[in-house]
């Protein structure tokens, strides 16, 4: 249905650990039932296969919003501040271009491993 209206979406940045104790990050693009594979491509762009198998942990990279909106909000206020001079258009002023700086600032830490977390998505076989 997203499909028919436009949307593909993007793959899942998960990162797996298998049995032997290795562990890549991967944009996952597929998961293969019936070849028993989870196929994707690592983050310089090389296809990246795994076997169902041999996967012990998969995490979903999650990114943390409130700290990114945190960040967004601080610069609104730190703008308000620096724009106070007495003059309500001073801090309106202010106000708008610390905003600005703080979702420009949210985007530059946007990859950092501090804005998202690692939720685990699937845990060994089924008992």
């Amino acid at each position: 249905m997203l499909r028919f209206m436009g949307s593909t979406g993007e793959p899942l940045r998960v990162r797996v650990r298998t049995t032997d104790g290795c562990e890549v990050e991967l944009r996952l693009e597929e998961v293969d039932l019936d070849g028993g594979q989870l196929r994707g491509k690592d983050l310089r762009g090389a296809v990246t296969t795994v076997s169902l198998s041999s996967t012990e942990v998969v995490w979903q990279r999650r990114p943390r919003v409130w700290r990114s909106a945190t960040v967004w909000v601080a610069g609104g206020l730190s703008g308000v501040w620096l724009g106070f001079g007495g003059h309500t258009l001073g801090m309106l002023f202010g106000a708008l271009l610390g905003l600005m700086g703080g979702a420009f600032l949210s985007w530059l830490l946007n990859d950092s491993p501090i804005m998202y977390q690692w939720r685990e998505l699937y845990s060994g076989p089924a008992a």
